[in-house]
């Protein structure tokens, strides 16, 4: 799901699609059908379960799977947006490279420094991954 920010709503329309019983769970069977259909290979989708499968008892409840698939969503979408940034890969993103993303988005030079040293907790001067994912979580 890389890449891939699902809502809410998204992610239980394709509860219901997996729920082929209607049961309101989804059993192994049923998440390899979907799936593999999709082209995920068996032995991913049965970890992918395990994954999901938060109490263990071999059905994957709307809750458990909505909110799994969202914060998986969520974190990919937040790792993917960090490397955009981090231009030169150092995992750190500088100054510069925040102002080079957000050149378009129309924030003012002054404002984006001042978050910029918010979200640099340590003052070392740059973001690394960790306060930059605080800034998503805690921010957005």
């Amino acid at each position: 799901m890389s890449g891939i920010l699902l809502t809410n709503a998204q992610a239980n329309e394709f509860f219901d699609q997996c729920d082929a019983s209607g049961d309101g769970n989804i059993s192994i069977q049923e998440l390899v059908k979907v799936l593999t259909d999709y082209g995920l290979p068996q032995a991913s989708v049965i970890e992918m379960f395990r994954d999901i499968d938060k109490d263990g008892n071999k059905q994957i409840s709307r809750e458990e799977f909505v909110g799994e698939v969202c914060k998986k969503s969520r974190k990919d979408a937040v790792e993917e947006m960090f490397s955009e940034i981090d231009k030169d890969g150092s995992g750190k993103i500088s100054l510069s490279e925040m102002k080079a993303y957000i050149e378009n988005k129309k924030i003012d030079a002054n404002r984006l420094e001042e978050l910029f040293n918010q979200v640099d907790t340590d003052g070392s001067g740059s973001v690394d991954k960790n306060e930059f994912t605080q800034m998503i979580v805690n921010d957005f």
